[in-house]
């Protein structure tokens, strides 16, 4: 689509929208329409995806980037491929406005936010950043267990109040992990220091928040392309 182009389907007697591949720019109109889009292409749109009630379903094997600030309120279900909501931080205010559902073998990434709750199948893998970055989840996020959680890792930092280098996840609500497993990929400088580049959080309270920390993470530093899995509580 180009710049300033609108797709209106809002006013249709369809129930969805099925559509191979998604590029450029402009305004899809959904209104409470059910949007599937995704082949083994990948694809950037930088529009806006809009309707109250309306939903987008992710398939293909391919990666869909999503830069812009979308307003469609239903649920987004990620089956296959990867979902990257902010391609880098100078897009990281696109977002998804509703909740969102990854399903086994699928990716969800970005530098963006989530408005609602997220749920991380078994199988399933929530990579923040696309390349180093913050993802952040308005609501709740739950990785069931099986689940799977790419980080990078980079510099560490110069003392223990001093956070190092690598990706994060900000949780506005609450956070459920049982019994995923996390990936540490070296993405530069990776080596023994105060690294702390775990960051899930959730809200404890109104005006506090409460750190989350993984079993390893942290006092020592896991080594580049190691797997650690989560402390054994599992609901913070």
């Amino acid at each position: 689509m180009g710049d300033g182009a609108t797709f209106d389907v809002s006013g249709t007697s369809a129930a969805g929208l099925a559509l191979g591949d998604l590029s450029g720019s402009g305004t899809i109109a959904l209104g409470d329409k059910a949007l599937t889009l995704g082949t083994a292409n990948n694809t950037n749109f930088a529009g806006v995806i809009g309707g109250n009630g309306a939903s987008l379903v992710k398939q293909g094997t391919g990666t869909l980037v999503l830069d812009g600030v979308n307003t469609y309120t239903g649920l987004t279900t990620v089956q296959a491929g990867t979902l990257v909501v902010g391609s880098d931080i100078a897009h990281s205010t696109a977002r998804v406005a509703g909740s969102l559902n990854v399903a086994t073998g699928a990716t969800l990434g970005g530098h963006g936010s989530i408005g609602g709750d997220v749920s991380i199948a078994s199988g399933a893998t929530l990579a923040p950043g696309n390349s180093i970055g913050t993802l952040t989840v308005n609501g709740d996020l739950t990785l069931a267990k099986g689940s799977l959680l790419d980080f990078e890792f980079g510099a560490p930092g110069s003392s223990f109040g001093v956070p190092g280098v690598g990706d994060s996840v900000v949780v506005g609500g609450n956070l459920s992990l049982n019994g995923s497993t996390l990936n540490v990929t070296d993405a530069g400088g990776h080596g023994p220091g105060p690294l702390q580049p775990v960051q899930l959080w959730r809200r404890a309270h109104a005006n506090q928040w409460r750190y989350c920390c993984w079993a390893a993470c942290p006092l020592a530093v896991p080594s580049p392309s190691s797997t650690l899995r989560p402390a054994s509580r599992s609901t913070w």
